[in-house]
């Protein structure tokens, strides 16, 4: 950055010709069209005279504009690819990290991703892999390979910056070439970072010396878990550290851009920073990995809708049997599900979707493969005969496909950062399930309900008569009660921390919902903190005693 003609130059000389200058006006997002921009500059006179001659063009492209000064950057060699890598803060979801295709091109695809912050490197290889444009990383006609661990690293260390600090972050040069021999030689990335306290300017250069550690466009980089931490003792399956001070639990939850894995991740956070057990936060395909996860000691924690645990609980459905340890720690926020389709489609109702691909066969989410069908069913529709029903890993997937077309109608959770991403690629509408076919719903699914859709959902109105379901927080029976209990603790009485991540969420992890008639018993830790706080009534100790007995039988 430099707020002066002969600081540009003198810039420019240690970075070495040619440069690019850019113009720095905060209220001017797009410089080239203000005249902002000079590229190729030979020498100091050049970038000296660039100077004034952008300072003049943006000033009279917005006369009202503070003028700041310039950076000066090197120019990017050929075969460069440009790249954007952002994080804001959602007002419903807390930071979410994108990536994209960089400079124009972000305006004019729209070719992003989107997920909760904070993601590990394997999430943020996938983010890339999602991108239409991702074969332009691999090499092509000469050109190497983008060295993908350095960019994951970036997307990985972006993410978790923002989880504490940042408001908004976005640049659109992030700059990875690599050689014909596939490796990376020149890599610059700056990002202007907004902090609540203030502004940062943060940049950095890597040169070819991270030889050896990357891998090609179609690597994968080693998983890595996002932290928390409860306090507690060692539990079946944790894994205490050599000091014996912390012991580590692990948080089985759904993919990563989903609600529940932002719960997930904001819950090991605030635990961390006020006890002495850190959690490993591990996304999985869906509800129906978790309960042997848990069950087998490789987890010890998960979250999910009541009707996915009660299913589990039960025996039923995709479970391939019962699991009577699982015991519930807290109900939170409800999961809003519905219809999904794009406006180019011309479908308005569920009774429209006839003739129709309609996504809603999802292997490891029981909760939607049941739900769409019945709420087909519900409008005089036979899936499979009235229907085109498409099969999808996620939902995630289901509505990247929407998106590209290959389905046209998809069931999901109306909330998340995968809507937000689907809304800004194309027009999105929500297919209204009246309440007075709830009955058909009701009669296989417990723990569903009727609902409409609230203020504040992306691209979404409010009042459309959709489903919901309550999450539920669990654990296993061979928790120990102390750990169970500090949990609970912590996660009510610390509920003003894990607003601001997320607060439409968050608003409903406290002490108000945290107790309700769940299909399946909470864990006696739990059940000590609530009778304490009075948040524990006879009803409940009645219900208690029911949802224990029915495991039995």
């Amino acid at each position: 950055m430099a707020t002066s003609a002969e600081a540009a130059g003198e810039a420019a000389a240690k970075l070495g010709f040619p440069v690019a200058v850019k113009g720095v006006c905060y209220e001017i997002t797009h410089k080239t069209e203000a005249g902002g921009v000079d590229l190729n500059l030979s020498n100091a006179e050049e970038v000296q005279a660039a100077f004034a001659l952008i300072r003049s063009r943006m000033l009279a492209y917005h006369p009202g504009a503070t003028w700041q000064g310039v950076m000066v950057e090197k120019m990017a060699p050929p075969g460069a690819r440009e790249l954007i890598v952002g994080v804001k803060r959602d007002v419903s979801f807390g930071p979410v990290v994108m990536v994209g295709l960089g400079g124009v091109w972000v305006e004019v695809l729209h070719d992003v991703a989107l997920r909760v912050a904070p993601v590990d490197e394997r999430e943020a290889l996938r983010m890339w892999q999602e991108l239409k444009a991702f074969p332009l990383l691999d090499s092509f006609r000469g050109q190497g390979a983008v060295e993908m661990k350095a960019l994951t690293q970036i997307v990985r260390q972006v993410s978790v910056l923002a989880m504490d600090w940042v408001v908004f972050l976005t640049r659109r040069g992030l700059i990875l070439t690599g050689g014909n021999d596939m490796r990376p030689r020149f890599l610059v990335f700056s990002v202007l970072v907004l902090l609540v306290a203030g502004m940062v300017w943060l940049s950095g250069c890597g040169g070819a010396g991270t030889q050896g550690s990357g891998e090609s466009a179609g690597g994968k980089p080693a998983q890595e878990a996002q932290s928390g931490g409860v306090e507690g003792k060692g539990e079946p399956g944790a894994t205490q550290t050599p000091s014996g001070g912390r012991t580590t639990l692990t948080y089985v939850t759904n993919p990563a851009g989903s609600d529940y894995y932002t719960v997930a991740v904001g819950q090991a956070q605030v635990v961390s920073r006020h006890t002495n057990i850190d959690i490993n936060v591990q996304p999985t395909p869906g509800p129906a990995t978790m309960p042997g996860l848990v069950a087998s000691g490789e987890a010890q924690l998960a979250n999910g809708a009541g009707y996915n645990v009660w299913e589990a609980y039960q025996g039923v459905g995709s479970a391939d049997k019962p699991y009577p340890m699982i015991r519930a720690l807290q109900a939170g926020h409800d999961t809003l599900f519905a219809f999904i389709t794009t406006e180019a489609t011309g479908i308005k109702t569920i009774a429209d979707t006839k003739g129709h691909k309609v996504t809603t066969d999802y292997p490891g989410m029981r909760l939607l493969s049941t739900l769409g069908p019945l709420e087909l069913k519900a409008y005089g529709l036979e899936p499979g005969k009235d229907v085109t029903i498409l099969k999808a890993e996620n939902t995630s997937k289901a509505l990247q496909d929407l998106a590209e077309g290959r389905t046209e109608v998809a069931m999901a959770s109306v909330q998340g950062p995968k809507i937000e991403e689907l809304a800004s690629k194309v027009k999105i509408r929500v297919l209204p399930f009246e309440a007075d076919k709830m009955p058909v719903v009701e009669a296989e699914m417990p723990s569903v309900y009727s609902a409409v859709t609230s203020k504040g959902l992306t691209a979404i109105e409010p009042g459309i008569p959709i489903v919901r379901t309550p999450a539920v927080v669990w654990t296993t029976s061979e928790l120990a009660e102390d750990v169970a209990y500090s949990l609970v603790k912590t996660l009510i009485e610390r509920q003003d921390e894990l607003i601001p991540i997320a607060p439409d969420t968050f608003n409903q992890y406290g002490a108000d919902k945290a107790v309700q008639p769940l299909p399946v018993p909470y864990h006696p830790g739990a059940v000590k903190y609530y009778k304490e706080k009075g948040l524990w009534s006879d009803e409940m100790d009645k219900h208690q005693e029911q949802v224990l007995q029915a495991a039995k039988e």
